[in-house]
């Protein structure tokens, strides 16, 4: 009996063990199996507003506080369909349908502008965040939340010497618009996050002023730049997924 009681505390141990296991690695909103949402009883309808005073671009994401898979300008549309965390989901276009996509945008980069439309995204209580895969190949670091920090190459791979808002790297095949800032290479820095799913954009984080010169102080915009313009090995410790949600 003594025998029997101690396999079944060390199997209750091990139990527990993996529950914590679990617990740490689904807390961070990088992690998050769904976003449970509330529905704002705010105007249906919203224009993006970058910053609450009409800068340039908003990012929108794939979950809130979770990567970023592109950017909307001042003044697009965004219907709304439920908030969560700050975080506000729901149906982004831009004005000539160049981006549409269901995403989630901090809602202080937002402004209601009227009600009564139907949003064309999920109105459920519980939202899905997209897979990894949905949008990447590649991803720096499956512990952290940021990126990773390397310098921009001058050979002859990087022929595209721009940071772009948009490639919309959900698509088998991206293609890149909205330019926002043209760089150096070989002295250029740029922070890493995900190489897009078909291996030929990244996604990262590019420190600069207001008035476009580049600082190296961590902070700046997510934007994609053309993955040959970046090391071979980008390394951090980087991690290839094949299935699955982040």
């Amino acid at each position: 009996m003594t025998h029997t009681n101690s396999r079944s505390a060390s199997f209750t141990r091990a139990l527990l063990v993996i529950a914590a296991i679990l617990v740490t690695s689904l807390g961070s909103p990088e992690n998050s199996n769904a976003y449970t949402t509330t529905f704002p009883g705010m105007p249906d309808i919203y224009l993006v507003n970058p910053g609450g005073n009409h800068q340039a671009w908003a990012t929108f994401r794939r979950g809130p506080q979770s990567f970023a898979i592109g950017n909307a300008a001042d003044g697009w549309r965004f219907d709304v369909g439920s908030a969560s965390g700050g975080y506000a989901y729901g149906y982004l276009e831009a004005p000539d349908n160049h981006i549409q996509k269901c995403a989630w945008i901090d809602m202080s980069n937002l402004e209601g502008t009227g009600s009564g439309t139907t949003p064309s995204c999920s109105l459920s209580s519980t939202v899905l965040p997209f897979a990894v895969t949905d949008f990447a190949s590649y991803v720096n670091c499956t512990a952290c939340s940021d990126a990773y920090r390397v310098t921009i190459r001058d050979t002859a791979e990087c022929t595209d010497h721009w940071f772009y808002a948009n490639v919309k790297p959900w698509r088998s095949s991206t293609s890149p618009t909205d330019p926002v800032l043209s760089f150096v290479p070989g002295t250029t820095k740029f922070d890493w996050r995900y190489i897009t799913k078909d291996g030929n954009w990244v996604m990262g984080r590019v420190p600069f002023n207001p008035d476009g010169t580049l600082r190296h102080d961590g902070s700046g915009a997510w934007l994609f730049v053309q993955r040959g313009c970046l090391p071979q090995v980008i390394g951090y410790p980087a991690t290839s997924w094949t299935g699955g949600n982040l």
